[in-house]
């Protein structure tokens, strides 16, 4: 290639996809989840075993082990760190798109009102985007709560939610 070949075509950023499957945290949750996934069904699929001989099993429960019945911590983990990173990385995404529509969307305002070919009533909007903000952080605070509420870790959500929110 020569030189003008390179300055024509500059690099691209990375798309969406190719940024999210880039994460090197999102693969490792996803490898343990897999991994634990698959240990709990392994386990669950494997005929409990009797006691040895000669061993009594006064004292034991009929119930199976808990292992068989719940998943494994390190599944729970990992399902809290993706679904809290994939919606921490969304969020960063359609957050930053409605910025930047509303700051469009400002500007043109203010340029048509500098030009005097609108009048527009600054109270009413900004009473419409306080009642707008205030509606977003209570439903946002209402949302989160049930998500976290619903995943098994908060720590390990925490961490899917800063490391999204990072690469988003």
């Amino acid at each position: 290639m020569t030189e003008n070949t390179l300055q024509e075509h500059p690099p691209r950023s990375p798309g969406v996809l190719a940024r999210l499957l880039g994460s090197k945290s999102l693969w490792l949750a996803i490898l343990v989840t897999a991994v634990s996934a698959a240990w709990w069904g392994y386990s669950a699929l494997k005929p409990a075993s009797a006691p040895p001989a000669g061993v009594s099993s006064f004292g034991s429960s009929d119930s199976p082990s808990p292992s068989r019945g719940q998943p494994p911590p390190a599944f729970r983990y990992g399902i809290s760190f993706i679904a809290a990173f994939l919606a921490a990385f969304a969020v960063k995404k359609v957050l930053r798109s409605v910025l930047l529509v509303s700051a469009l969307l400002f500007g043109a305002i203010v340029a048509i009102k500098y030009l005097g070919l609108f009048d527009f009533d600054w109270d009413s909007a900004q009473k419409q985007v306080e009642h707008g903000v205030e509606l977003a952080k209570s439903e946002t605070q209402k949302y989160g709560e049930s998500l976290f509420k619903a995943l098994p870790s908060g720590i390990a959500a925490a961490l899917g939610a800063v490391f999204g929110a990072r690469r988003g």
